[in-house]
């Protein structure tokens, strides 16, 4: 496809975008990209900028900011924003890239699920094929039952050893057992055609997610259509003692694989010493969901815009 091509037809999903968040009465905002914090979760390496009066990294996301500006403004809102991710470069990976962010005030994960899906066939302008399944039955089905496995790396090891699944490194945490067997076991089994909503990570790599009412599991949610993983989202945690424990256990993660410790999530704080409220939302990789669209329309594409 040509590129002027591909380009008008960008633009025009924007547009598209901002108009169905509108008219769904959502604020759109416009938060910092230069932040004190740039990510949370231990697994995620932001990209920082030096020469500066003050340390400050580019945001792999607006979610912090966002949320203190939700918390000021309570009502639903939304931001198209580039993030940055200082990760290996592939055919639907940038270190620079758009992402769609959106949360609604009072809502758990069903709601911006529903949000999420209405917005995808708008996009696509058309029905899409569903299908919804949960991480435990996924994992039931390679013979491994998250709720009785432990919660320790050597038994989750033992176990998925046992099955013949993987390989496990003494250095493996739980997180690196279980996206190591989902990467090779899991998501290559999702139908390409098929928009696969998955509901229910484990606690343990949804460090900022609330719990679902069985407390082994949060309330989060992604999708994967066209052989990717293009949403992420969840029923919010708001809870500051909560969180800055899971912050610093995800920091003792990143140490012990030799990364430096993300900064103290600051913007977060004020966000729920401010008044966040209860609410969950949804980020949105663009560039993969325009690639996904292209390939449903016959215009397929091996990159990225």
């Amino acid at each position: 496809m040509e590129r002027k091509h591909r380009h008008q037809l960008w633009a025009r999903q924007l547009q598209r975008t901002r108009g169905f968040f509108e008219a769904r009465g959502f604020l759109e905002v416009t938060t910092p990209c230069l932040v004190p914090a740039g990510a949370f979760e231990s697994s995620i390496d932001p990209l920082r900028i030096e020469g500066l009066e003050s340390p400050r990294e580019l945001h792999t996301s607006p979610e912090m900011e966002m949320k203190v500006c939700l918390a000021e403004v309570q009502q639903p809102v939304f931001q198209i924003a580039q993030c940055f991710r200082n990760d290996p470069l592939s055919p639907i990976h940038r270190k620079e890239f758009t992402l769609l962010e959106f949360y609604r005030v009072g809502a758990l994960a069903a709601g911006v699920l529903e949000d999420t899906c209405a917005l995808f066939q708008a996009l696509a302008e058309r029905q899409l094929r569903w299908k919804k399944v949960s991480v435990p039955s996924l994992f039931l089905a390679l013979g491994i039952d998250l709720e009785t496995v432990g919660h320790s790396a050597s038994d989750f090891g033992k176990a998925l050893i046992g099955r013949n699944l993987i390989h496990q490194n003494p250095a493996d945490t739980w997180s690196d057992l279980f996206f190591r067997t989902w990467v090779e076991h899991v998501e290559p089994k999702f139908d390409p055609e098929e928009a696969t909503i998955v509901t229910d990570y484990p606690m343990e790599v949804s460090p900022l997610s609330k719990k679902t009412s069985a407390g082994l599991f949060s309330d989060r949610f992604e999708i994967y259509w066209q052989g990717m993983e293009l949403c992420n989202g969840c029923s919010e945690n708001t809870d500051w003692d909560d969180l800055e424990a899971r912050w610093r256990y995800e920091n003792k993660l990143r140490q012990a694989r030799g990364a430096e410790p993300h900064p103290f999530p600051s913007r977060l704080k004020d966000a729920i010493r401010q008044g966040l409220p209860p609410c969950a939302g949804v980020a949105v990789g663009m560039d993969r969901l325009f690639l996904a669209i292209q390939k449903l329309k016959g215009e397929p594409s091996n990159t990225l815009l």
